[in-house]
């Protein structure tokens, strides 16, 4: 949103006309990475104004601003003004504009769990809107051109460490067709490229959690999947089952296990999952350590149940 391009008198005259407004004062907007916007102040009403500057088409465009309205019913965003031909993008010298509703407020200056909260809220909501819109229709451009930089690795004669390993990951990457997973808009922008879980068997989910850094969970045999694939794991404990598991693996439950009803003060999940992310790699080690010989002692006792129903 930081101002790479000017704005001139002829193009403030033909959004007067688009608009039908009467621009009293114009201010840049200098933070952001990606278009060109304006503060700009009529008599009655305040407006954003967007100078798009990526290359991309008014299609492509034109999504993020129909999704915007579609949701602005249940997450407080500022939604796209149509001009006076019914259109949300306007152009004038080869230039792409949008006008849009300006929302009072401050920026966030410290982040703390009741902002991650109200984050984490529209988040969900955003995501559960956008479960089922298509992959196609959604399509757009990403920020970064996965072929250029491929393309460039490829052919370049520099070598370095994991170049080959690299390659090939990107070898992958490129043939696989990302428009069979499940997917919805989670951030804000919208390129739907992240996993939505439906109805899958245990085995299926088991699949899923195996392939997390880190899990947090409260269910029990979300985190047994997590323990058994070797995956470090903070459980919100709401039984004494927990702990015992915990103190099975471990020795103990502290730093594992966070009773529901210990939660007190508003950081402590954040703290436990800080010890939990800074204690991933000896966690890791010591469940790939454990978990061999742990298994086998519940086949033991599945054994001992075949014995019992065989006689």
């Amino acid at each position: 949103m930081g101002v790479f391009t000017n704005l001139f008198q002829d193009e403030i005259d033909f959004i007067e006309k688009k608009y039908k407004i009467k621009i009293l004062e114009i201010k840049n907007i200098d933070n952001g990475i990606l278009n060109s916007n304006f503060y700009i102040k009529t008599k009655n009403k305040k407006y954003i104004l967007r100078i798009y500057e990526a290359n991309r088409t008014i299609d492509e465009e034109k999504q993020e601003l129909i999704l915007l309205d579609r949701i602005i019913d249940f997450i407080p965003v500022s939604t796209a003004i149509k001009n006076i031909d019914n259109e949300y993008i306007s152009i004038f010298n080869n230039k792409k504009f949008a006008l849009f509703e300006y929302i009072d407020g401050n920026s966030i200056t410290k982040i703390d769990t009741h902002i991650i909260r109200e984050i984490a809220i529209y988040l969900g909501k955003l995501h559960s809107f956008t479960k089922d819109i298509s992959f196609v229709k959604y399509n757009r451009k990403t920020r970064i051109n996965f072929n250029f930089y491929y393309n460039k690795l490829k052919k370049s004669e520099i070598d370095f460490k994991f170049k080959n390993e690299l390659l090939n990951s990107a070898d992958k990457i490129n043939g696989f067709d990302f428009s069979i997973l499940p997917s919805g808009v989670i951030h804000g922008d919208i390129f739907p490229d992240n996993v939505l879980l439906d109805d899958y068997n245990c085995m299926e989910l088991k699949g899923f959690i195996s392939k997390c850094r880190l899990f947090i969970g409260a269910r029990t045999h979300a985190t047994i999947a997590a323990y058994s694939t070797c995956v470090p794991t903070l459980v919100i404990g709401y039984s004494v089952k927990a702990k015992g598991i915990a103190k099975d693996i471990f020795g103990t439950y502290k730093n594992y296990v966070l009773p529901v009803q210990s939660l007190k003060n508003k950081d402590d999940l954040i703290n436990g999952f800080d010890w939990l992310k800074n204690n991933e790699d000896s966690i890791r080690q010591h469940l790939k350590n454990f978990m061999p010989s742990y298994r086998e002692q519940a086949l033991c006792g599945k054994k001992e149940i075949d014995i019992l129903v065989g006689e």
